[in-house]
């Protein structure tokens, strides 16, 4: 996503540097009137000059910036996601420099953006809750030129995400078929333990059982019969396949299992109140596994303790 960099109001803070070059500007220009010295008077007047050249080159350093963030393909709550953040300029001239891009208590530096260019860094975001979560508020700083100030200010980001719910682990043994696993029919692939899939030729390393010995009493030719590949069963997984023992909890372990059933290879199932989805595998079923599970509503039958 795209997005102007457009600060409802520039905020402008003084750095430890900052304070300390103010310090010695005031003592420099209140010896100067003290004294009635002119070569106090100029060396006050070239301090000032770097500060008033500061904020005129910081906020033409703001100007013209885009931010753009690239989302992931999937949030989970607790987990901290690394989300490619960079800004785009779109002066001709002017590059800016040490531009921090922030959000809550993580920051990413982004040393230079090129004139006509861009740079990117990788900003760590963490959602507690599941469901659909605005991205909230940037906050966009920099202490260019000279570091006695840092200007910047909030840019309020449009786009929200679908969070999945934490994924958490039960005990081991659900997922081995006893809670709702119906079996399944073979895969349809060459294995072993299923149907009847066809003969081939012999080859070294076979084992002897497998040897068709009919075939070759009949051809003289050594054939080894192939199986199908045996699938394991598909898991049906419901609110009460897991312990919980809060909604929250429940919502989460069955993200987990539908995680590590993915990762097995093992088609899952899903049934919740109001929404059916039948066992399968694949990317698009595992988005709306976990899709229904992030938009599952916190109450249900309009009790909010009905799963607690």
């Amino acid at each position: 996503m795209l997005q102007p960099v457009r600060f409802r109001r520039v905020k402008v803070s003084v750095t430890q540097a900052g304070w300390l070059y103010i310090v010695v500007t005031l003592l420099v220009g209140a010896a100067a009137v003290n004294t009635a010295n002119n070569l106090l008077y100029l060396v006050t007047a070239g301090l000032l000059a770097p500060m008033a050249l500061s904020g005129l080159v910081a906020f033409r350093a703001l100007r013209k910036l885009e931010v753009e963030v690239l989302l992931p393909r999937e949030w989970f709550a607790g987990q901290e996601t690394p989300v490619r953040v960079g800004l785009l300029n779109h002066r001709r001239r002017l590059p800016s420099f040490l531009m921090r891009v922030a959000r809550e208590e993580q920051d990413v530096l982004l040393v230079e953006v090129p004139a006509g260019g861009r740079a990117h860094g990788m900003l760590p975001i963490v959602f507690t809750r599941r469901g659909r979560q605005p991205l909230g508020d940037l906050v966009i700083t920099s202490p260019f030129p000279f570091a006695f100030f840092r200007r910047g200010g909030v840019v309020r980001l449009d786009e929200d995400v679908l969070v999945y719910p934490q994924p958490l682990l039960p005990a081991r043994e659900l997922l081995d078929g006893a809670h709702g696993a119906e079996i399944g029919a073979g895969a349809g692939r060459r294995g072993v333990g299923g149907d009847y899939w066809g003969a081939r030729p012999y080859a070294p390393g076979d084992p002897l059982g497998r040897v068709d010995w009919k075939a070759w009493g009949r051809l003289g030719v050594l054939t080894v019969k192939e199986f199908e590949e045996e699938s394991a069963p598909p898991l049906r997984l419901t609110l009460d396949s897991v312990p919980g023992p809060g909604l929250e909890e429940r919502l989460s372990q069955l993200t987990g299992l539908i995680l590590e059933a993915e990762r097995l290879g093992r088609p899952v199932g899903l049934t919740l109140p109001g929404e059916a989805i039948a066992p399968g595998r694949g990317l698009a079923h595992r988005e709306r596994t976990l899709r229904a599970l992030a938009l599952f509503p916190d109450a249900v039958d309009g009790s909010a303790n009905a799963w607690a």
